[in-house]
């Protein structure tokens, strides 16, 4: 279904420039905290097993139990 205003805005176009334009506005930090934000929204949907493959598929030993002295 579409809208009038789908005849008249181009979505991948004002998606882009506003993307864009918010990245720009950033600082460093607060990039940093929005990329954290978002992966952790993203990675909270996975099941156990899920999150375990995608964490074997990056680096291993961050499963691995840290030992206490």
């Amino acid at each position: 279904m579409t809208t009038p205003n789908d005849n008249i805005i181009d979505r991948d176009l004002i998606t882009d420039r506003y993307i864009k334009e918010l990245i720009e506005g950033m600082d460093e930090k607060s990039m940093v905290q929005y990329i954290y934000d978002h992966m952790e929204y993203v990675l909270e949907s996975y099941t156990i097993d899920e999150l375990i493959a995608e964490v074997e598929e990056y680096d291993q030993s961050l499963l691995e139990t840290p030992t206490t002295e």
